[in-house]
């Protein structure tokens, strides 16, 4: 008779041979190396976690790790205690689980993604005879005399380990939370975190930094205040800082997670452009921005001002910017000069002027900015979008759309405008008012004529904007636009270059005057014309009545 105990033994190897069976070979892990003809897929890896190279001290492996979506996977180097990525080679295009790695008979590395590569290591007939993952995470394509032909170190991405060189011309990058580019490189010798704005703008520097440091042979990372021989890795985040964080057993830490820089505010985008970022990444509105929407400078880009008027403004007292301890001054001179050269430049959307010394700082990008409640030691000036200048008119027509009132309500009525739009220019004054001078987008010019002093009212007002606007008469000048705001009455007429005909007719000296066959040609001219202007007048009295 068969014990419980025996038929539970052998129901448990069963299950086992059960279990072993159905994992492919694909699946199996492989420690150390992989040799050509090697296939493999997220799918055919599942039992593995996706993983199918484990480094020989089972530190790091190799395989499908899950993306931003989890159908989405990248080929990527993991630390297995830490279940941390350290390298990626297709982490802006993932795969599905179907998806093939291949490392073919040619010795060439790749991944596919619906029958098109997306990476390759480009090794094709190279005598490459294995790839091999040592316990450093060192991604490494052997020759066949065990030499390295291509290495993942030589191609960072994100993610820096402590034994692994960053040198001259190497560089990583990591796209930023609001669509702006982190970059880590070295750069005249010093290793330095840059924002992809139009023109870089750095924000750290490892030469400035007292608490990292690299070797005199070409940019290797130590960080001091980690056990030397601990397992560290230094990562950039899409918040564009630099996390130094320990690999111990069990991913625990076993020093002090180290943050480059240390303070956010210190960074792009701790806030909105033009924000200010206060100690504890509290962000705060610049003060002349408070009415503006989203506390933005109302700018896009830093040359099309062609329809706005466009101010510098100052931005208040204590406010800095990440990039001043880095870059160099666009110019040296006085304050007014400063000012004038961003001005005068249309790409220049803030200024930093350093009183001690003189440096004038331009940017044409602006990203958070820095408050503090000491004296930062630079006055600061940014462009702001405004409302004023020459009138434009550029917005009538979205007045139209605005609430119906009694004018807006008829039909074929000249455009209408607001009283600010129509009070700049002063041209001259006229029986009833000023007259003022204005452009229209087109180039045209206008002249803008202020009713005052003729005690009318709405109905008044309305028979007058009724009755120019549906004559049309070579004789007449042509109306272009009118403002009913309030108490102001204003009409905006086609522009007379030439000047008013009394100007001609009763000229004090006699150049330029007319002639006596031209003043007749006139009077005759208008008086063929009387029957329409009394029409006119006609028309204006019935319609007061």
């Amino acid at each position: 008779m068969v014990s419980s105990r025996s038929m539970d033994v052998a129901g448990n190897l069963w299950l086992c041979v059960i279990l072993l069976s159905s994992i492919s070979l694909e699946g199996a892990q492989n420690r150390d190396k992989v040799h050509p003809g090697f296939q493999a897929t997220q799918m055919g890896s599942i039992d593995t976690s996706g993983v199918f190279l484990l480094s020989n001290g089972s530190i790091f492996g190799f395989g499908f790790v899950q993306a931003s979506s989890p159908t989405l996977y990248s080929l990527a180097v993991v630390h297995f205690r830490g279940n941390t990525v350290v390298w990626s080679a297709n982490s802006d295009n993932p795969v599905t689980n179907s998806d093939t790695f291949d490392f073919d008979e040619n010795g060439n590395a790749f991944l596919q993604k619906a029958g098109s590569t997306v990476w390759s290591t480009n090794t094709s007939g190279r005598g490459v005879s294995a790839i091999e993952l040592p316990d450093s995470g060192n991604l490494v394509l052997l020759g066949k005399d065990s030499t390295g032909v291509w290495q993942s170190f030589d191609h960072p991405t994100d993610t820096l380990l402590s034994n692994q060189d960053f040198t001259q011309g190497m560089r990583f990058m990591r796209p930023g939370s609001k669509n702006l580019t982190y970059t880590l490189e070295i750069k005249s010798g010093d290793m330095m975190l840059s924002a992809g704005y139009i023109t870089p703008q750095p924000y750290w520097s490892m030469g400035k930094d007292s608490r990292h440091l690299k070797n005199q042979n070409g940019g290797q990372v130590v960080s001091p205040r980690c056990e030397p021989n601990a397992t560290w890795i230094a990562a950039l985040g899409k918040d564009g800082i630099i996390s130094f964080t320990s690999l111990g057993s069990g991913g625990t830490p076993d020093c002090s997670p180290v943050k480059i820089p240390s303070d956010a505010c210190s960074t792009p985008e701790p806030c909105d452009p033009y924000v200010v970022c206060y100690t504890g990444n509290m962000c705060q509105c610049l003060s002349v921005l408070t009415s503006h929407p989203n506390c933005s400078s109302g700018l896009g880009s830093p040359c099309d001002h062609s329809k706005a008027s466009i101010d510098l403004v100052s931005a208040g007292e204590g406010i800095g910017y990440f990039a001043l301890g880095f870059v160099s001054p666009s110019l040296n001179a006085d304050l007014n000069g400063c000012k004038t050269s961003c001005l005068n430049n249309c790409s220049c959307l803030a200024l930093f002027y350093q009183n001690s010394s003189g440096d004038c700082y331009l940017f044409d990008s602006i990203g958070a900015l820095q408050g503090s409640d000491q004296n930062s030691g630079f006055v600061s000036y940014v462009k702001v979008l405004t409302g004023g200048g020459k009138i434009t008119l550029p917005k009538l027509v979205k007045r139209l759309r605005r609430k119906k009132n009694f004018l807006e309500s008829l039909s074929g009525m000249p455009v209408r405008s607001s009283y600010k739009e129509l009070q700049d220019a002063k041209l001259g004054q006229g029986r009833f008012g000023l007259v003022y001078r204005g452009v229209l987008p087109d180039g045209m010019r206008l002249a803008v004529k202020k009713l005052e002093g003729i005690g009318q009212g709405k109905k008044e007002f309305r028979a007058e904007v009724c009755i120019i606007g549906s004559v049309h008469h070579h004789h007449l000048v042509r109306p272009k636009g009118f403002c009913a705001q309030g108490a102001h009455r204003l009409l905006a007429y086609e522009y007379m270059a030439n000047g008013s005909l009394d100007k001609w007719i009763f000229k004090r000296d006699n150049e330029g005057t007319l002639d006596w066959g031209m003043r007749y040609n006139i009077a005759i001219g208008a008086a063929k014309d009387w029957p329409t202007y009394t029409k006119i007048v006609m028309r204006r009295l019935f319609t007061v009545i």
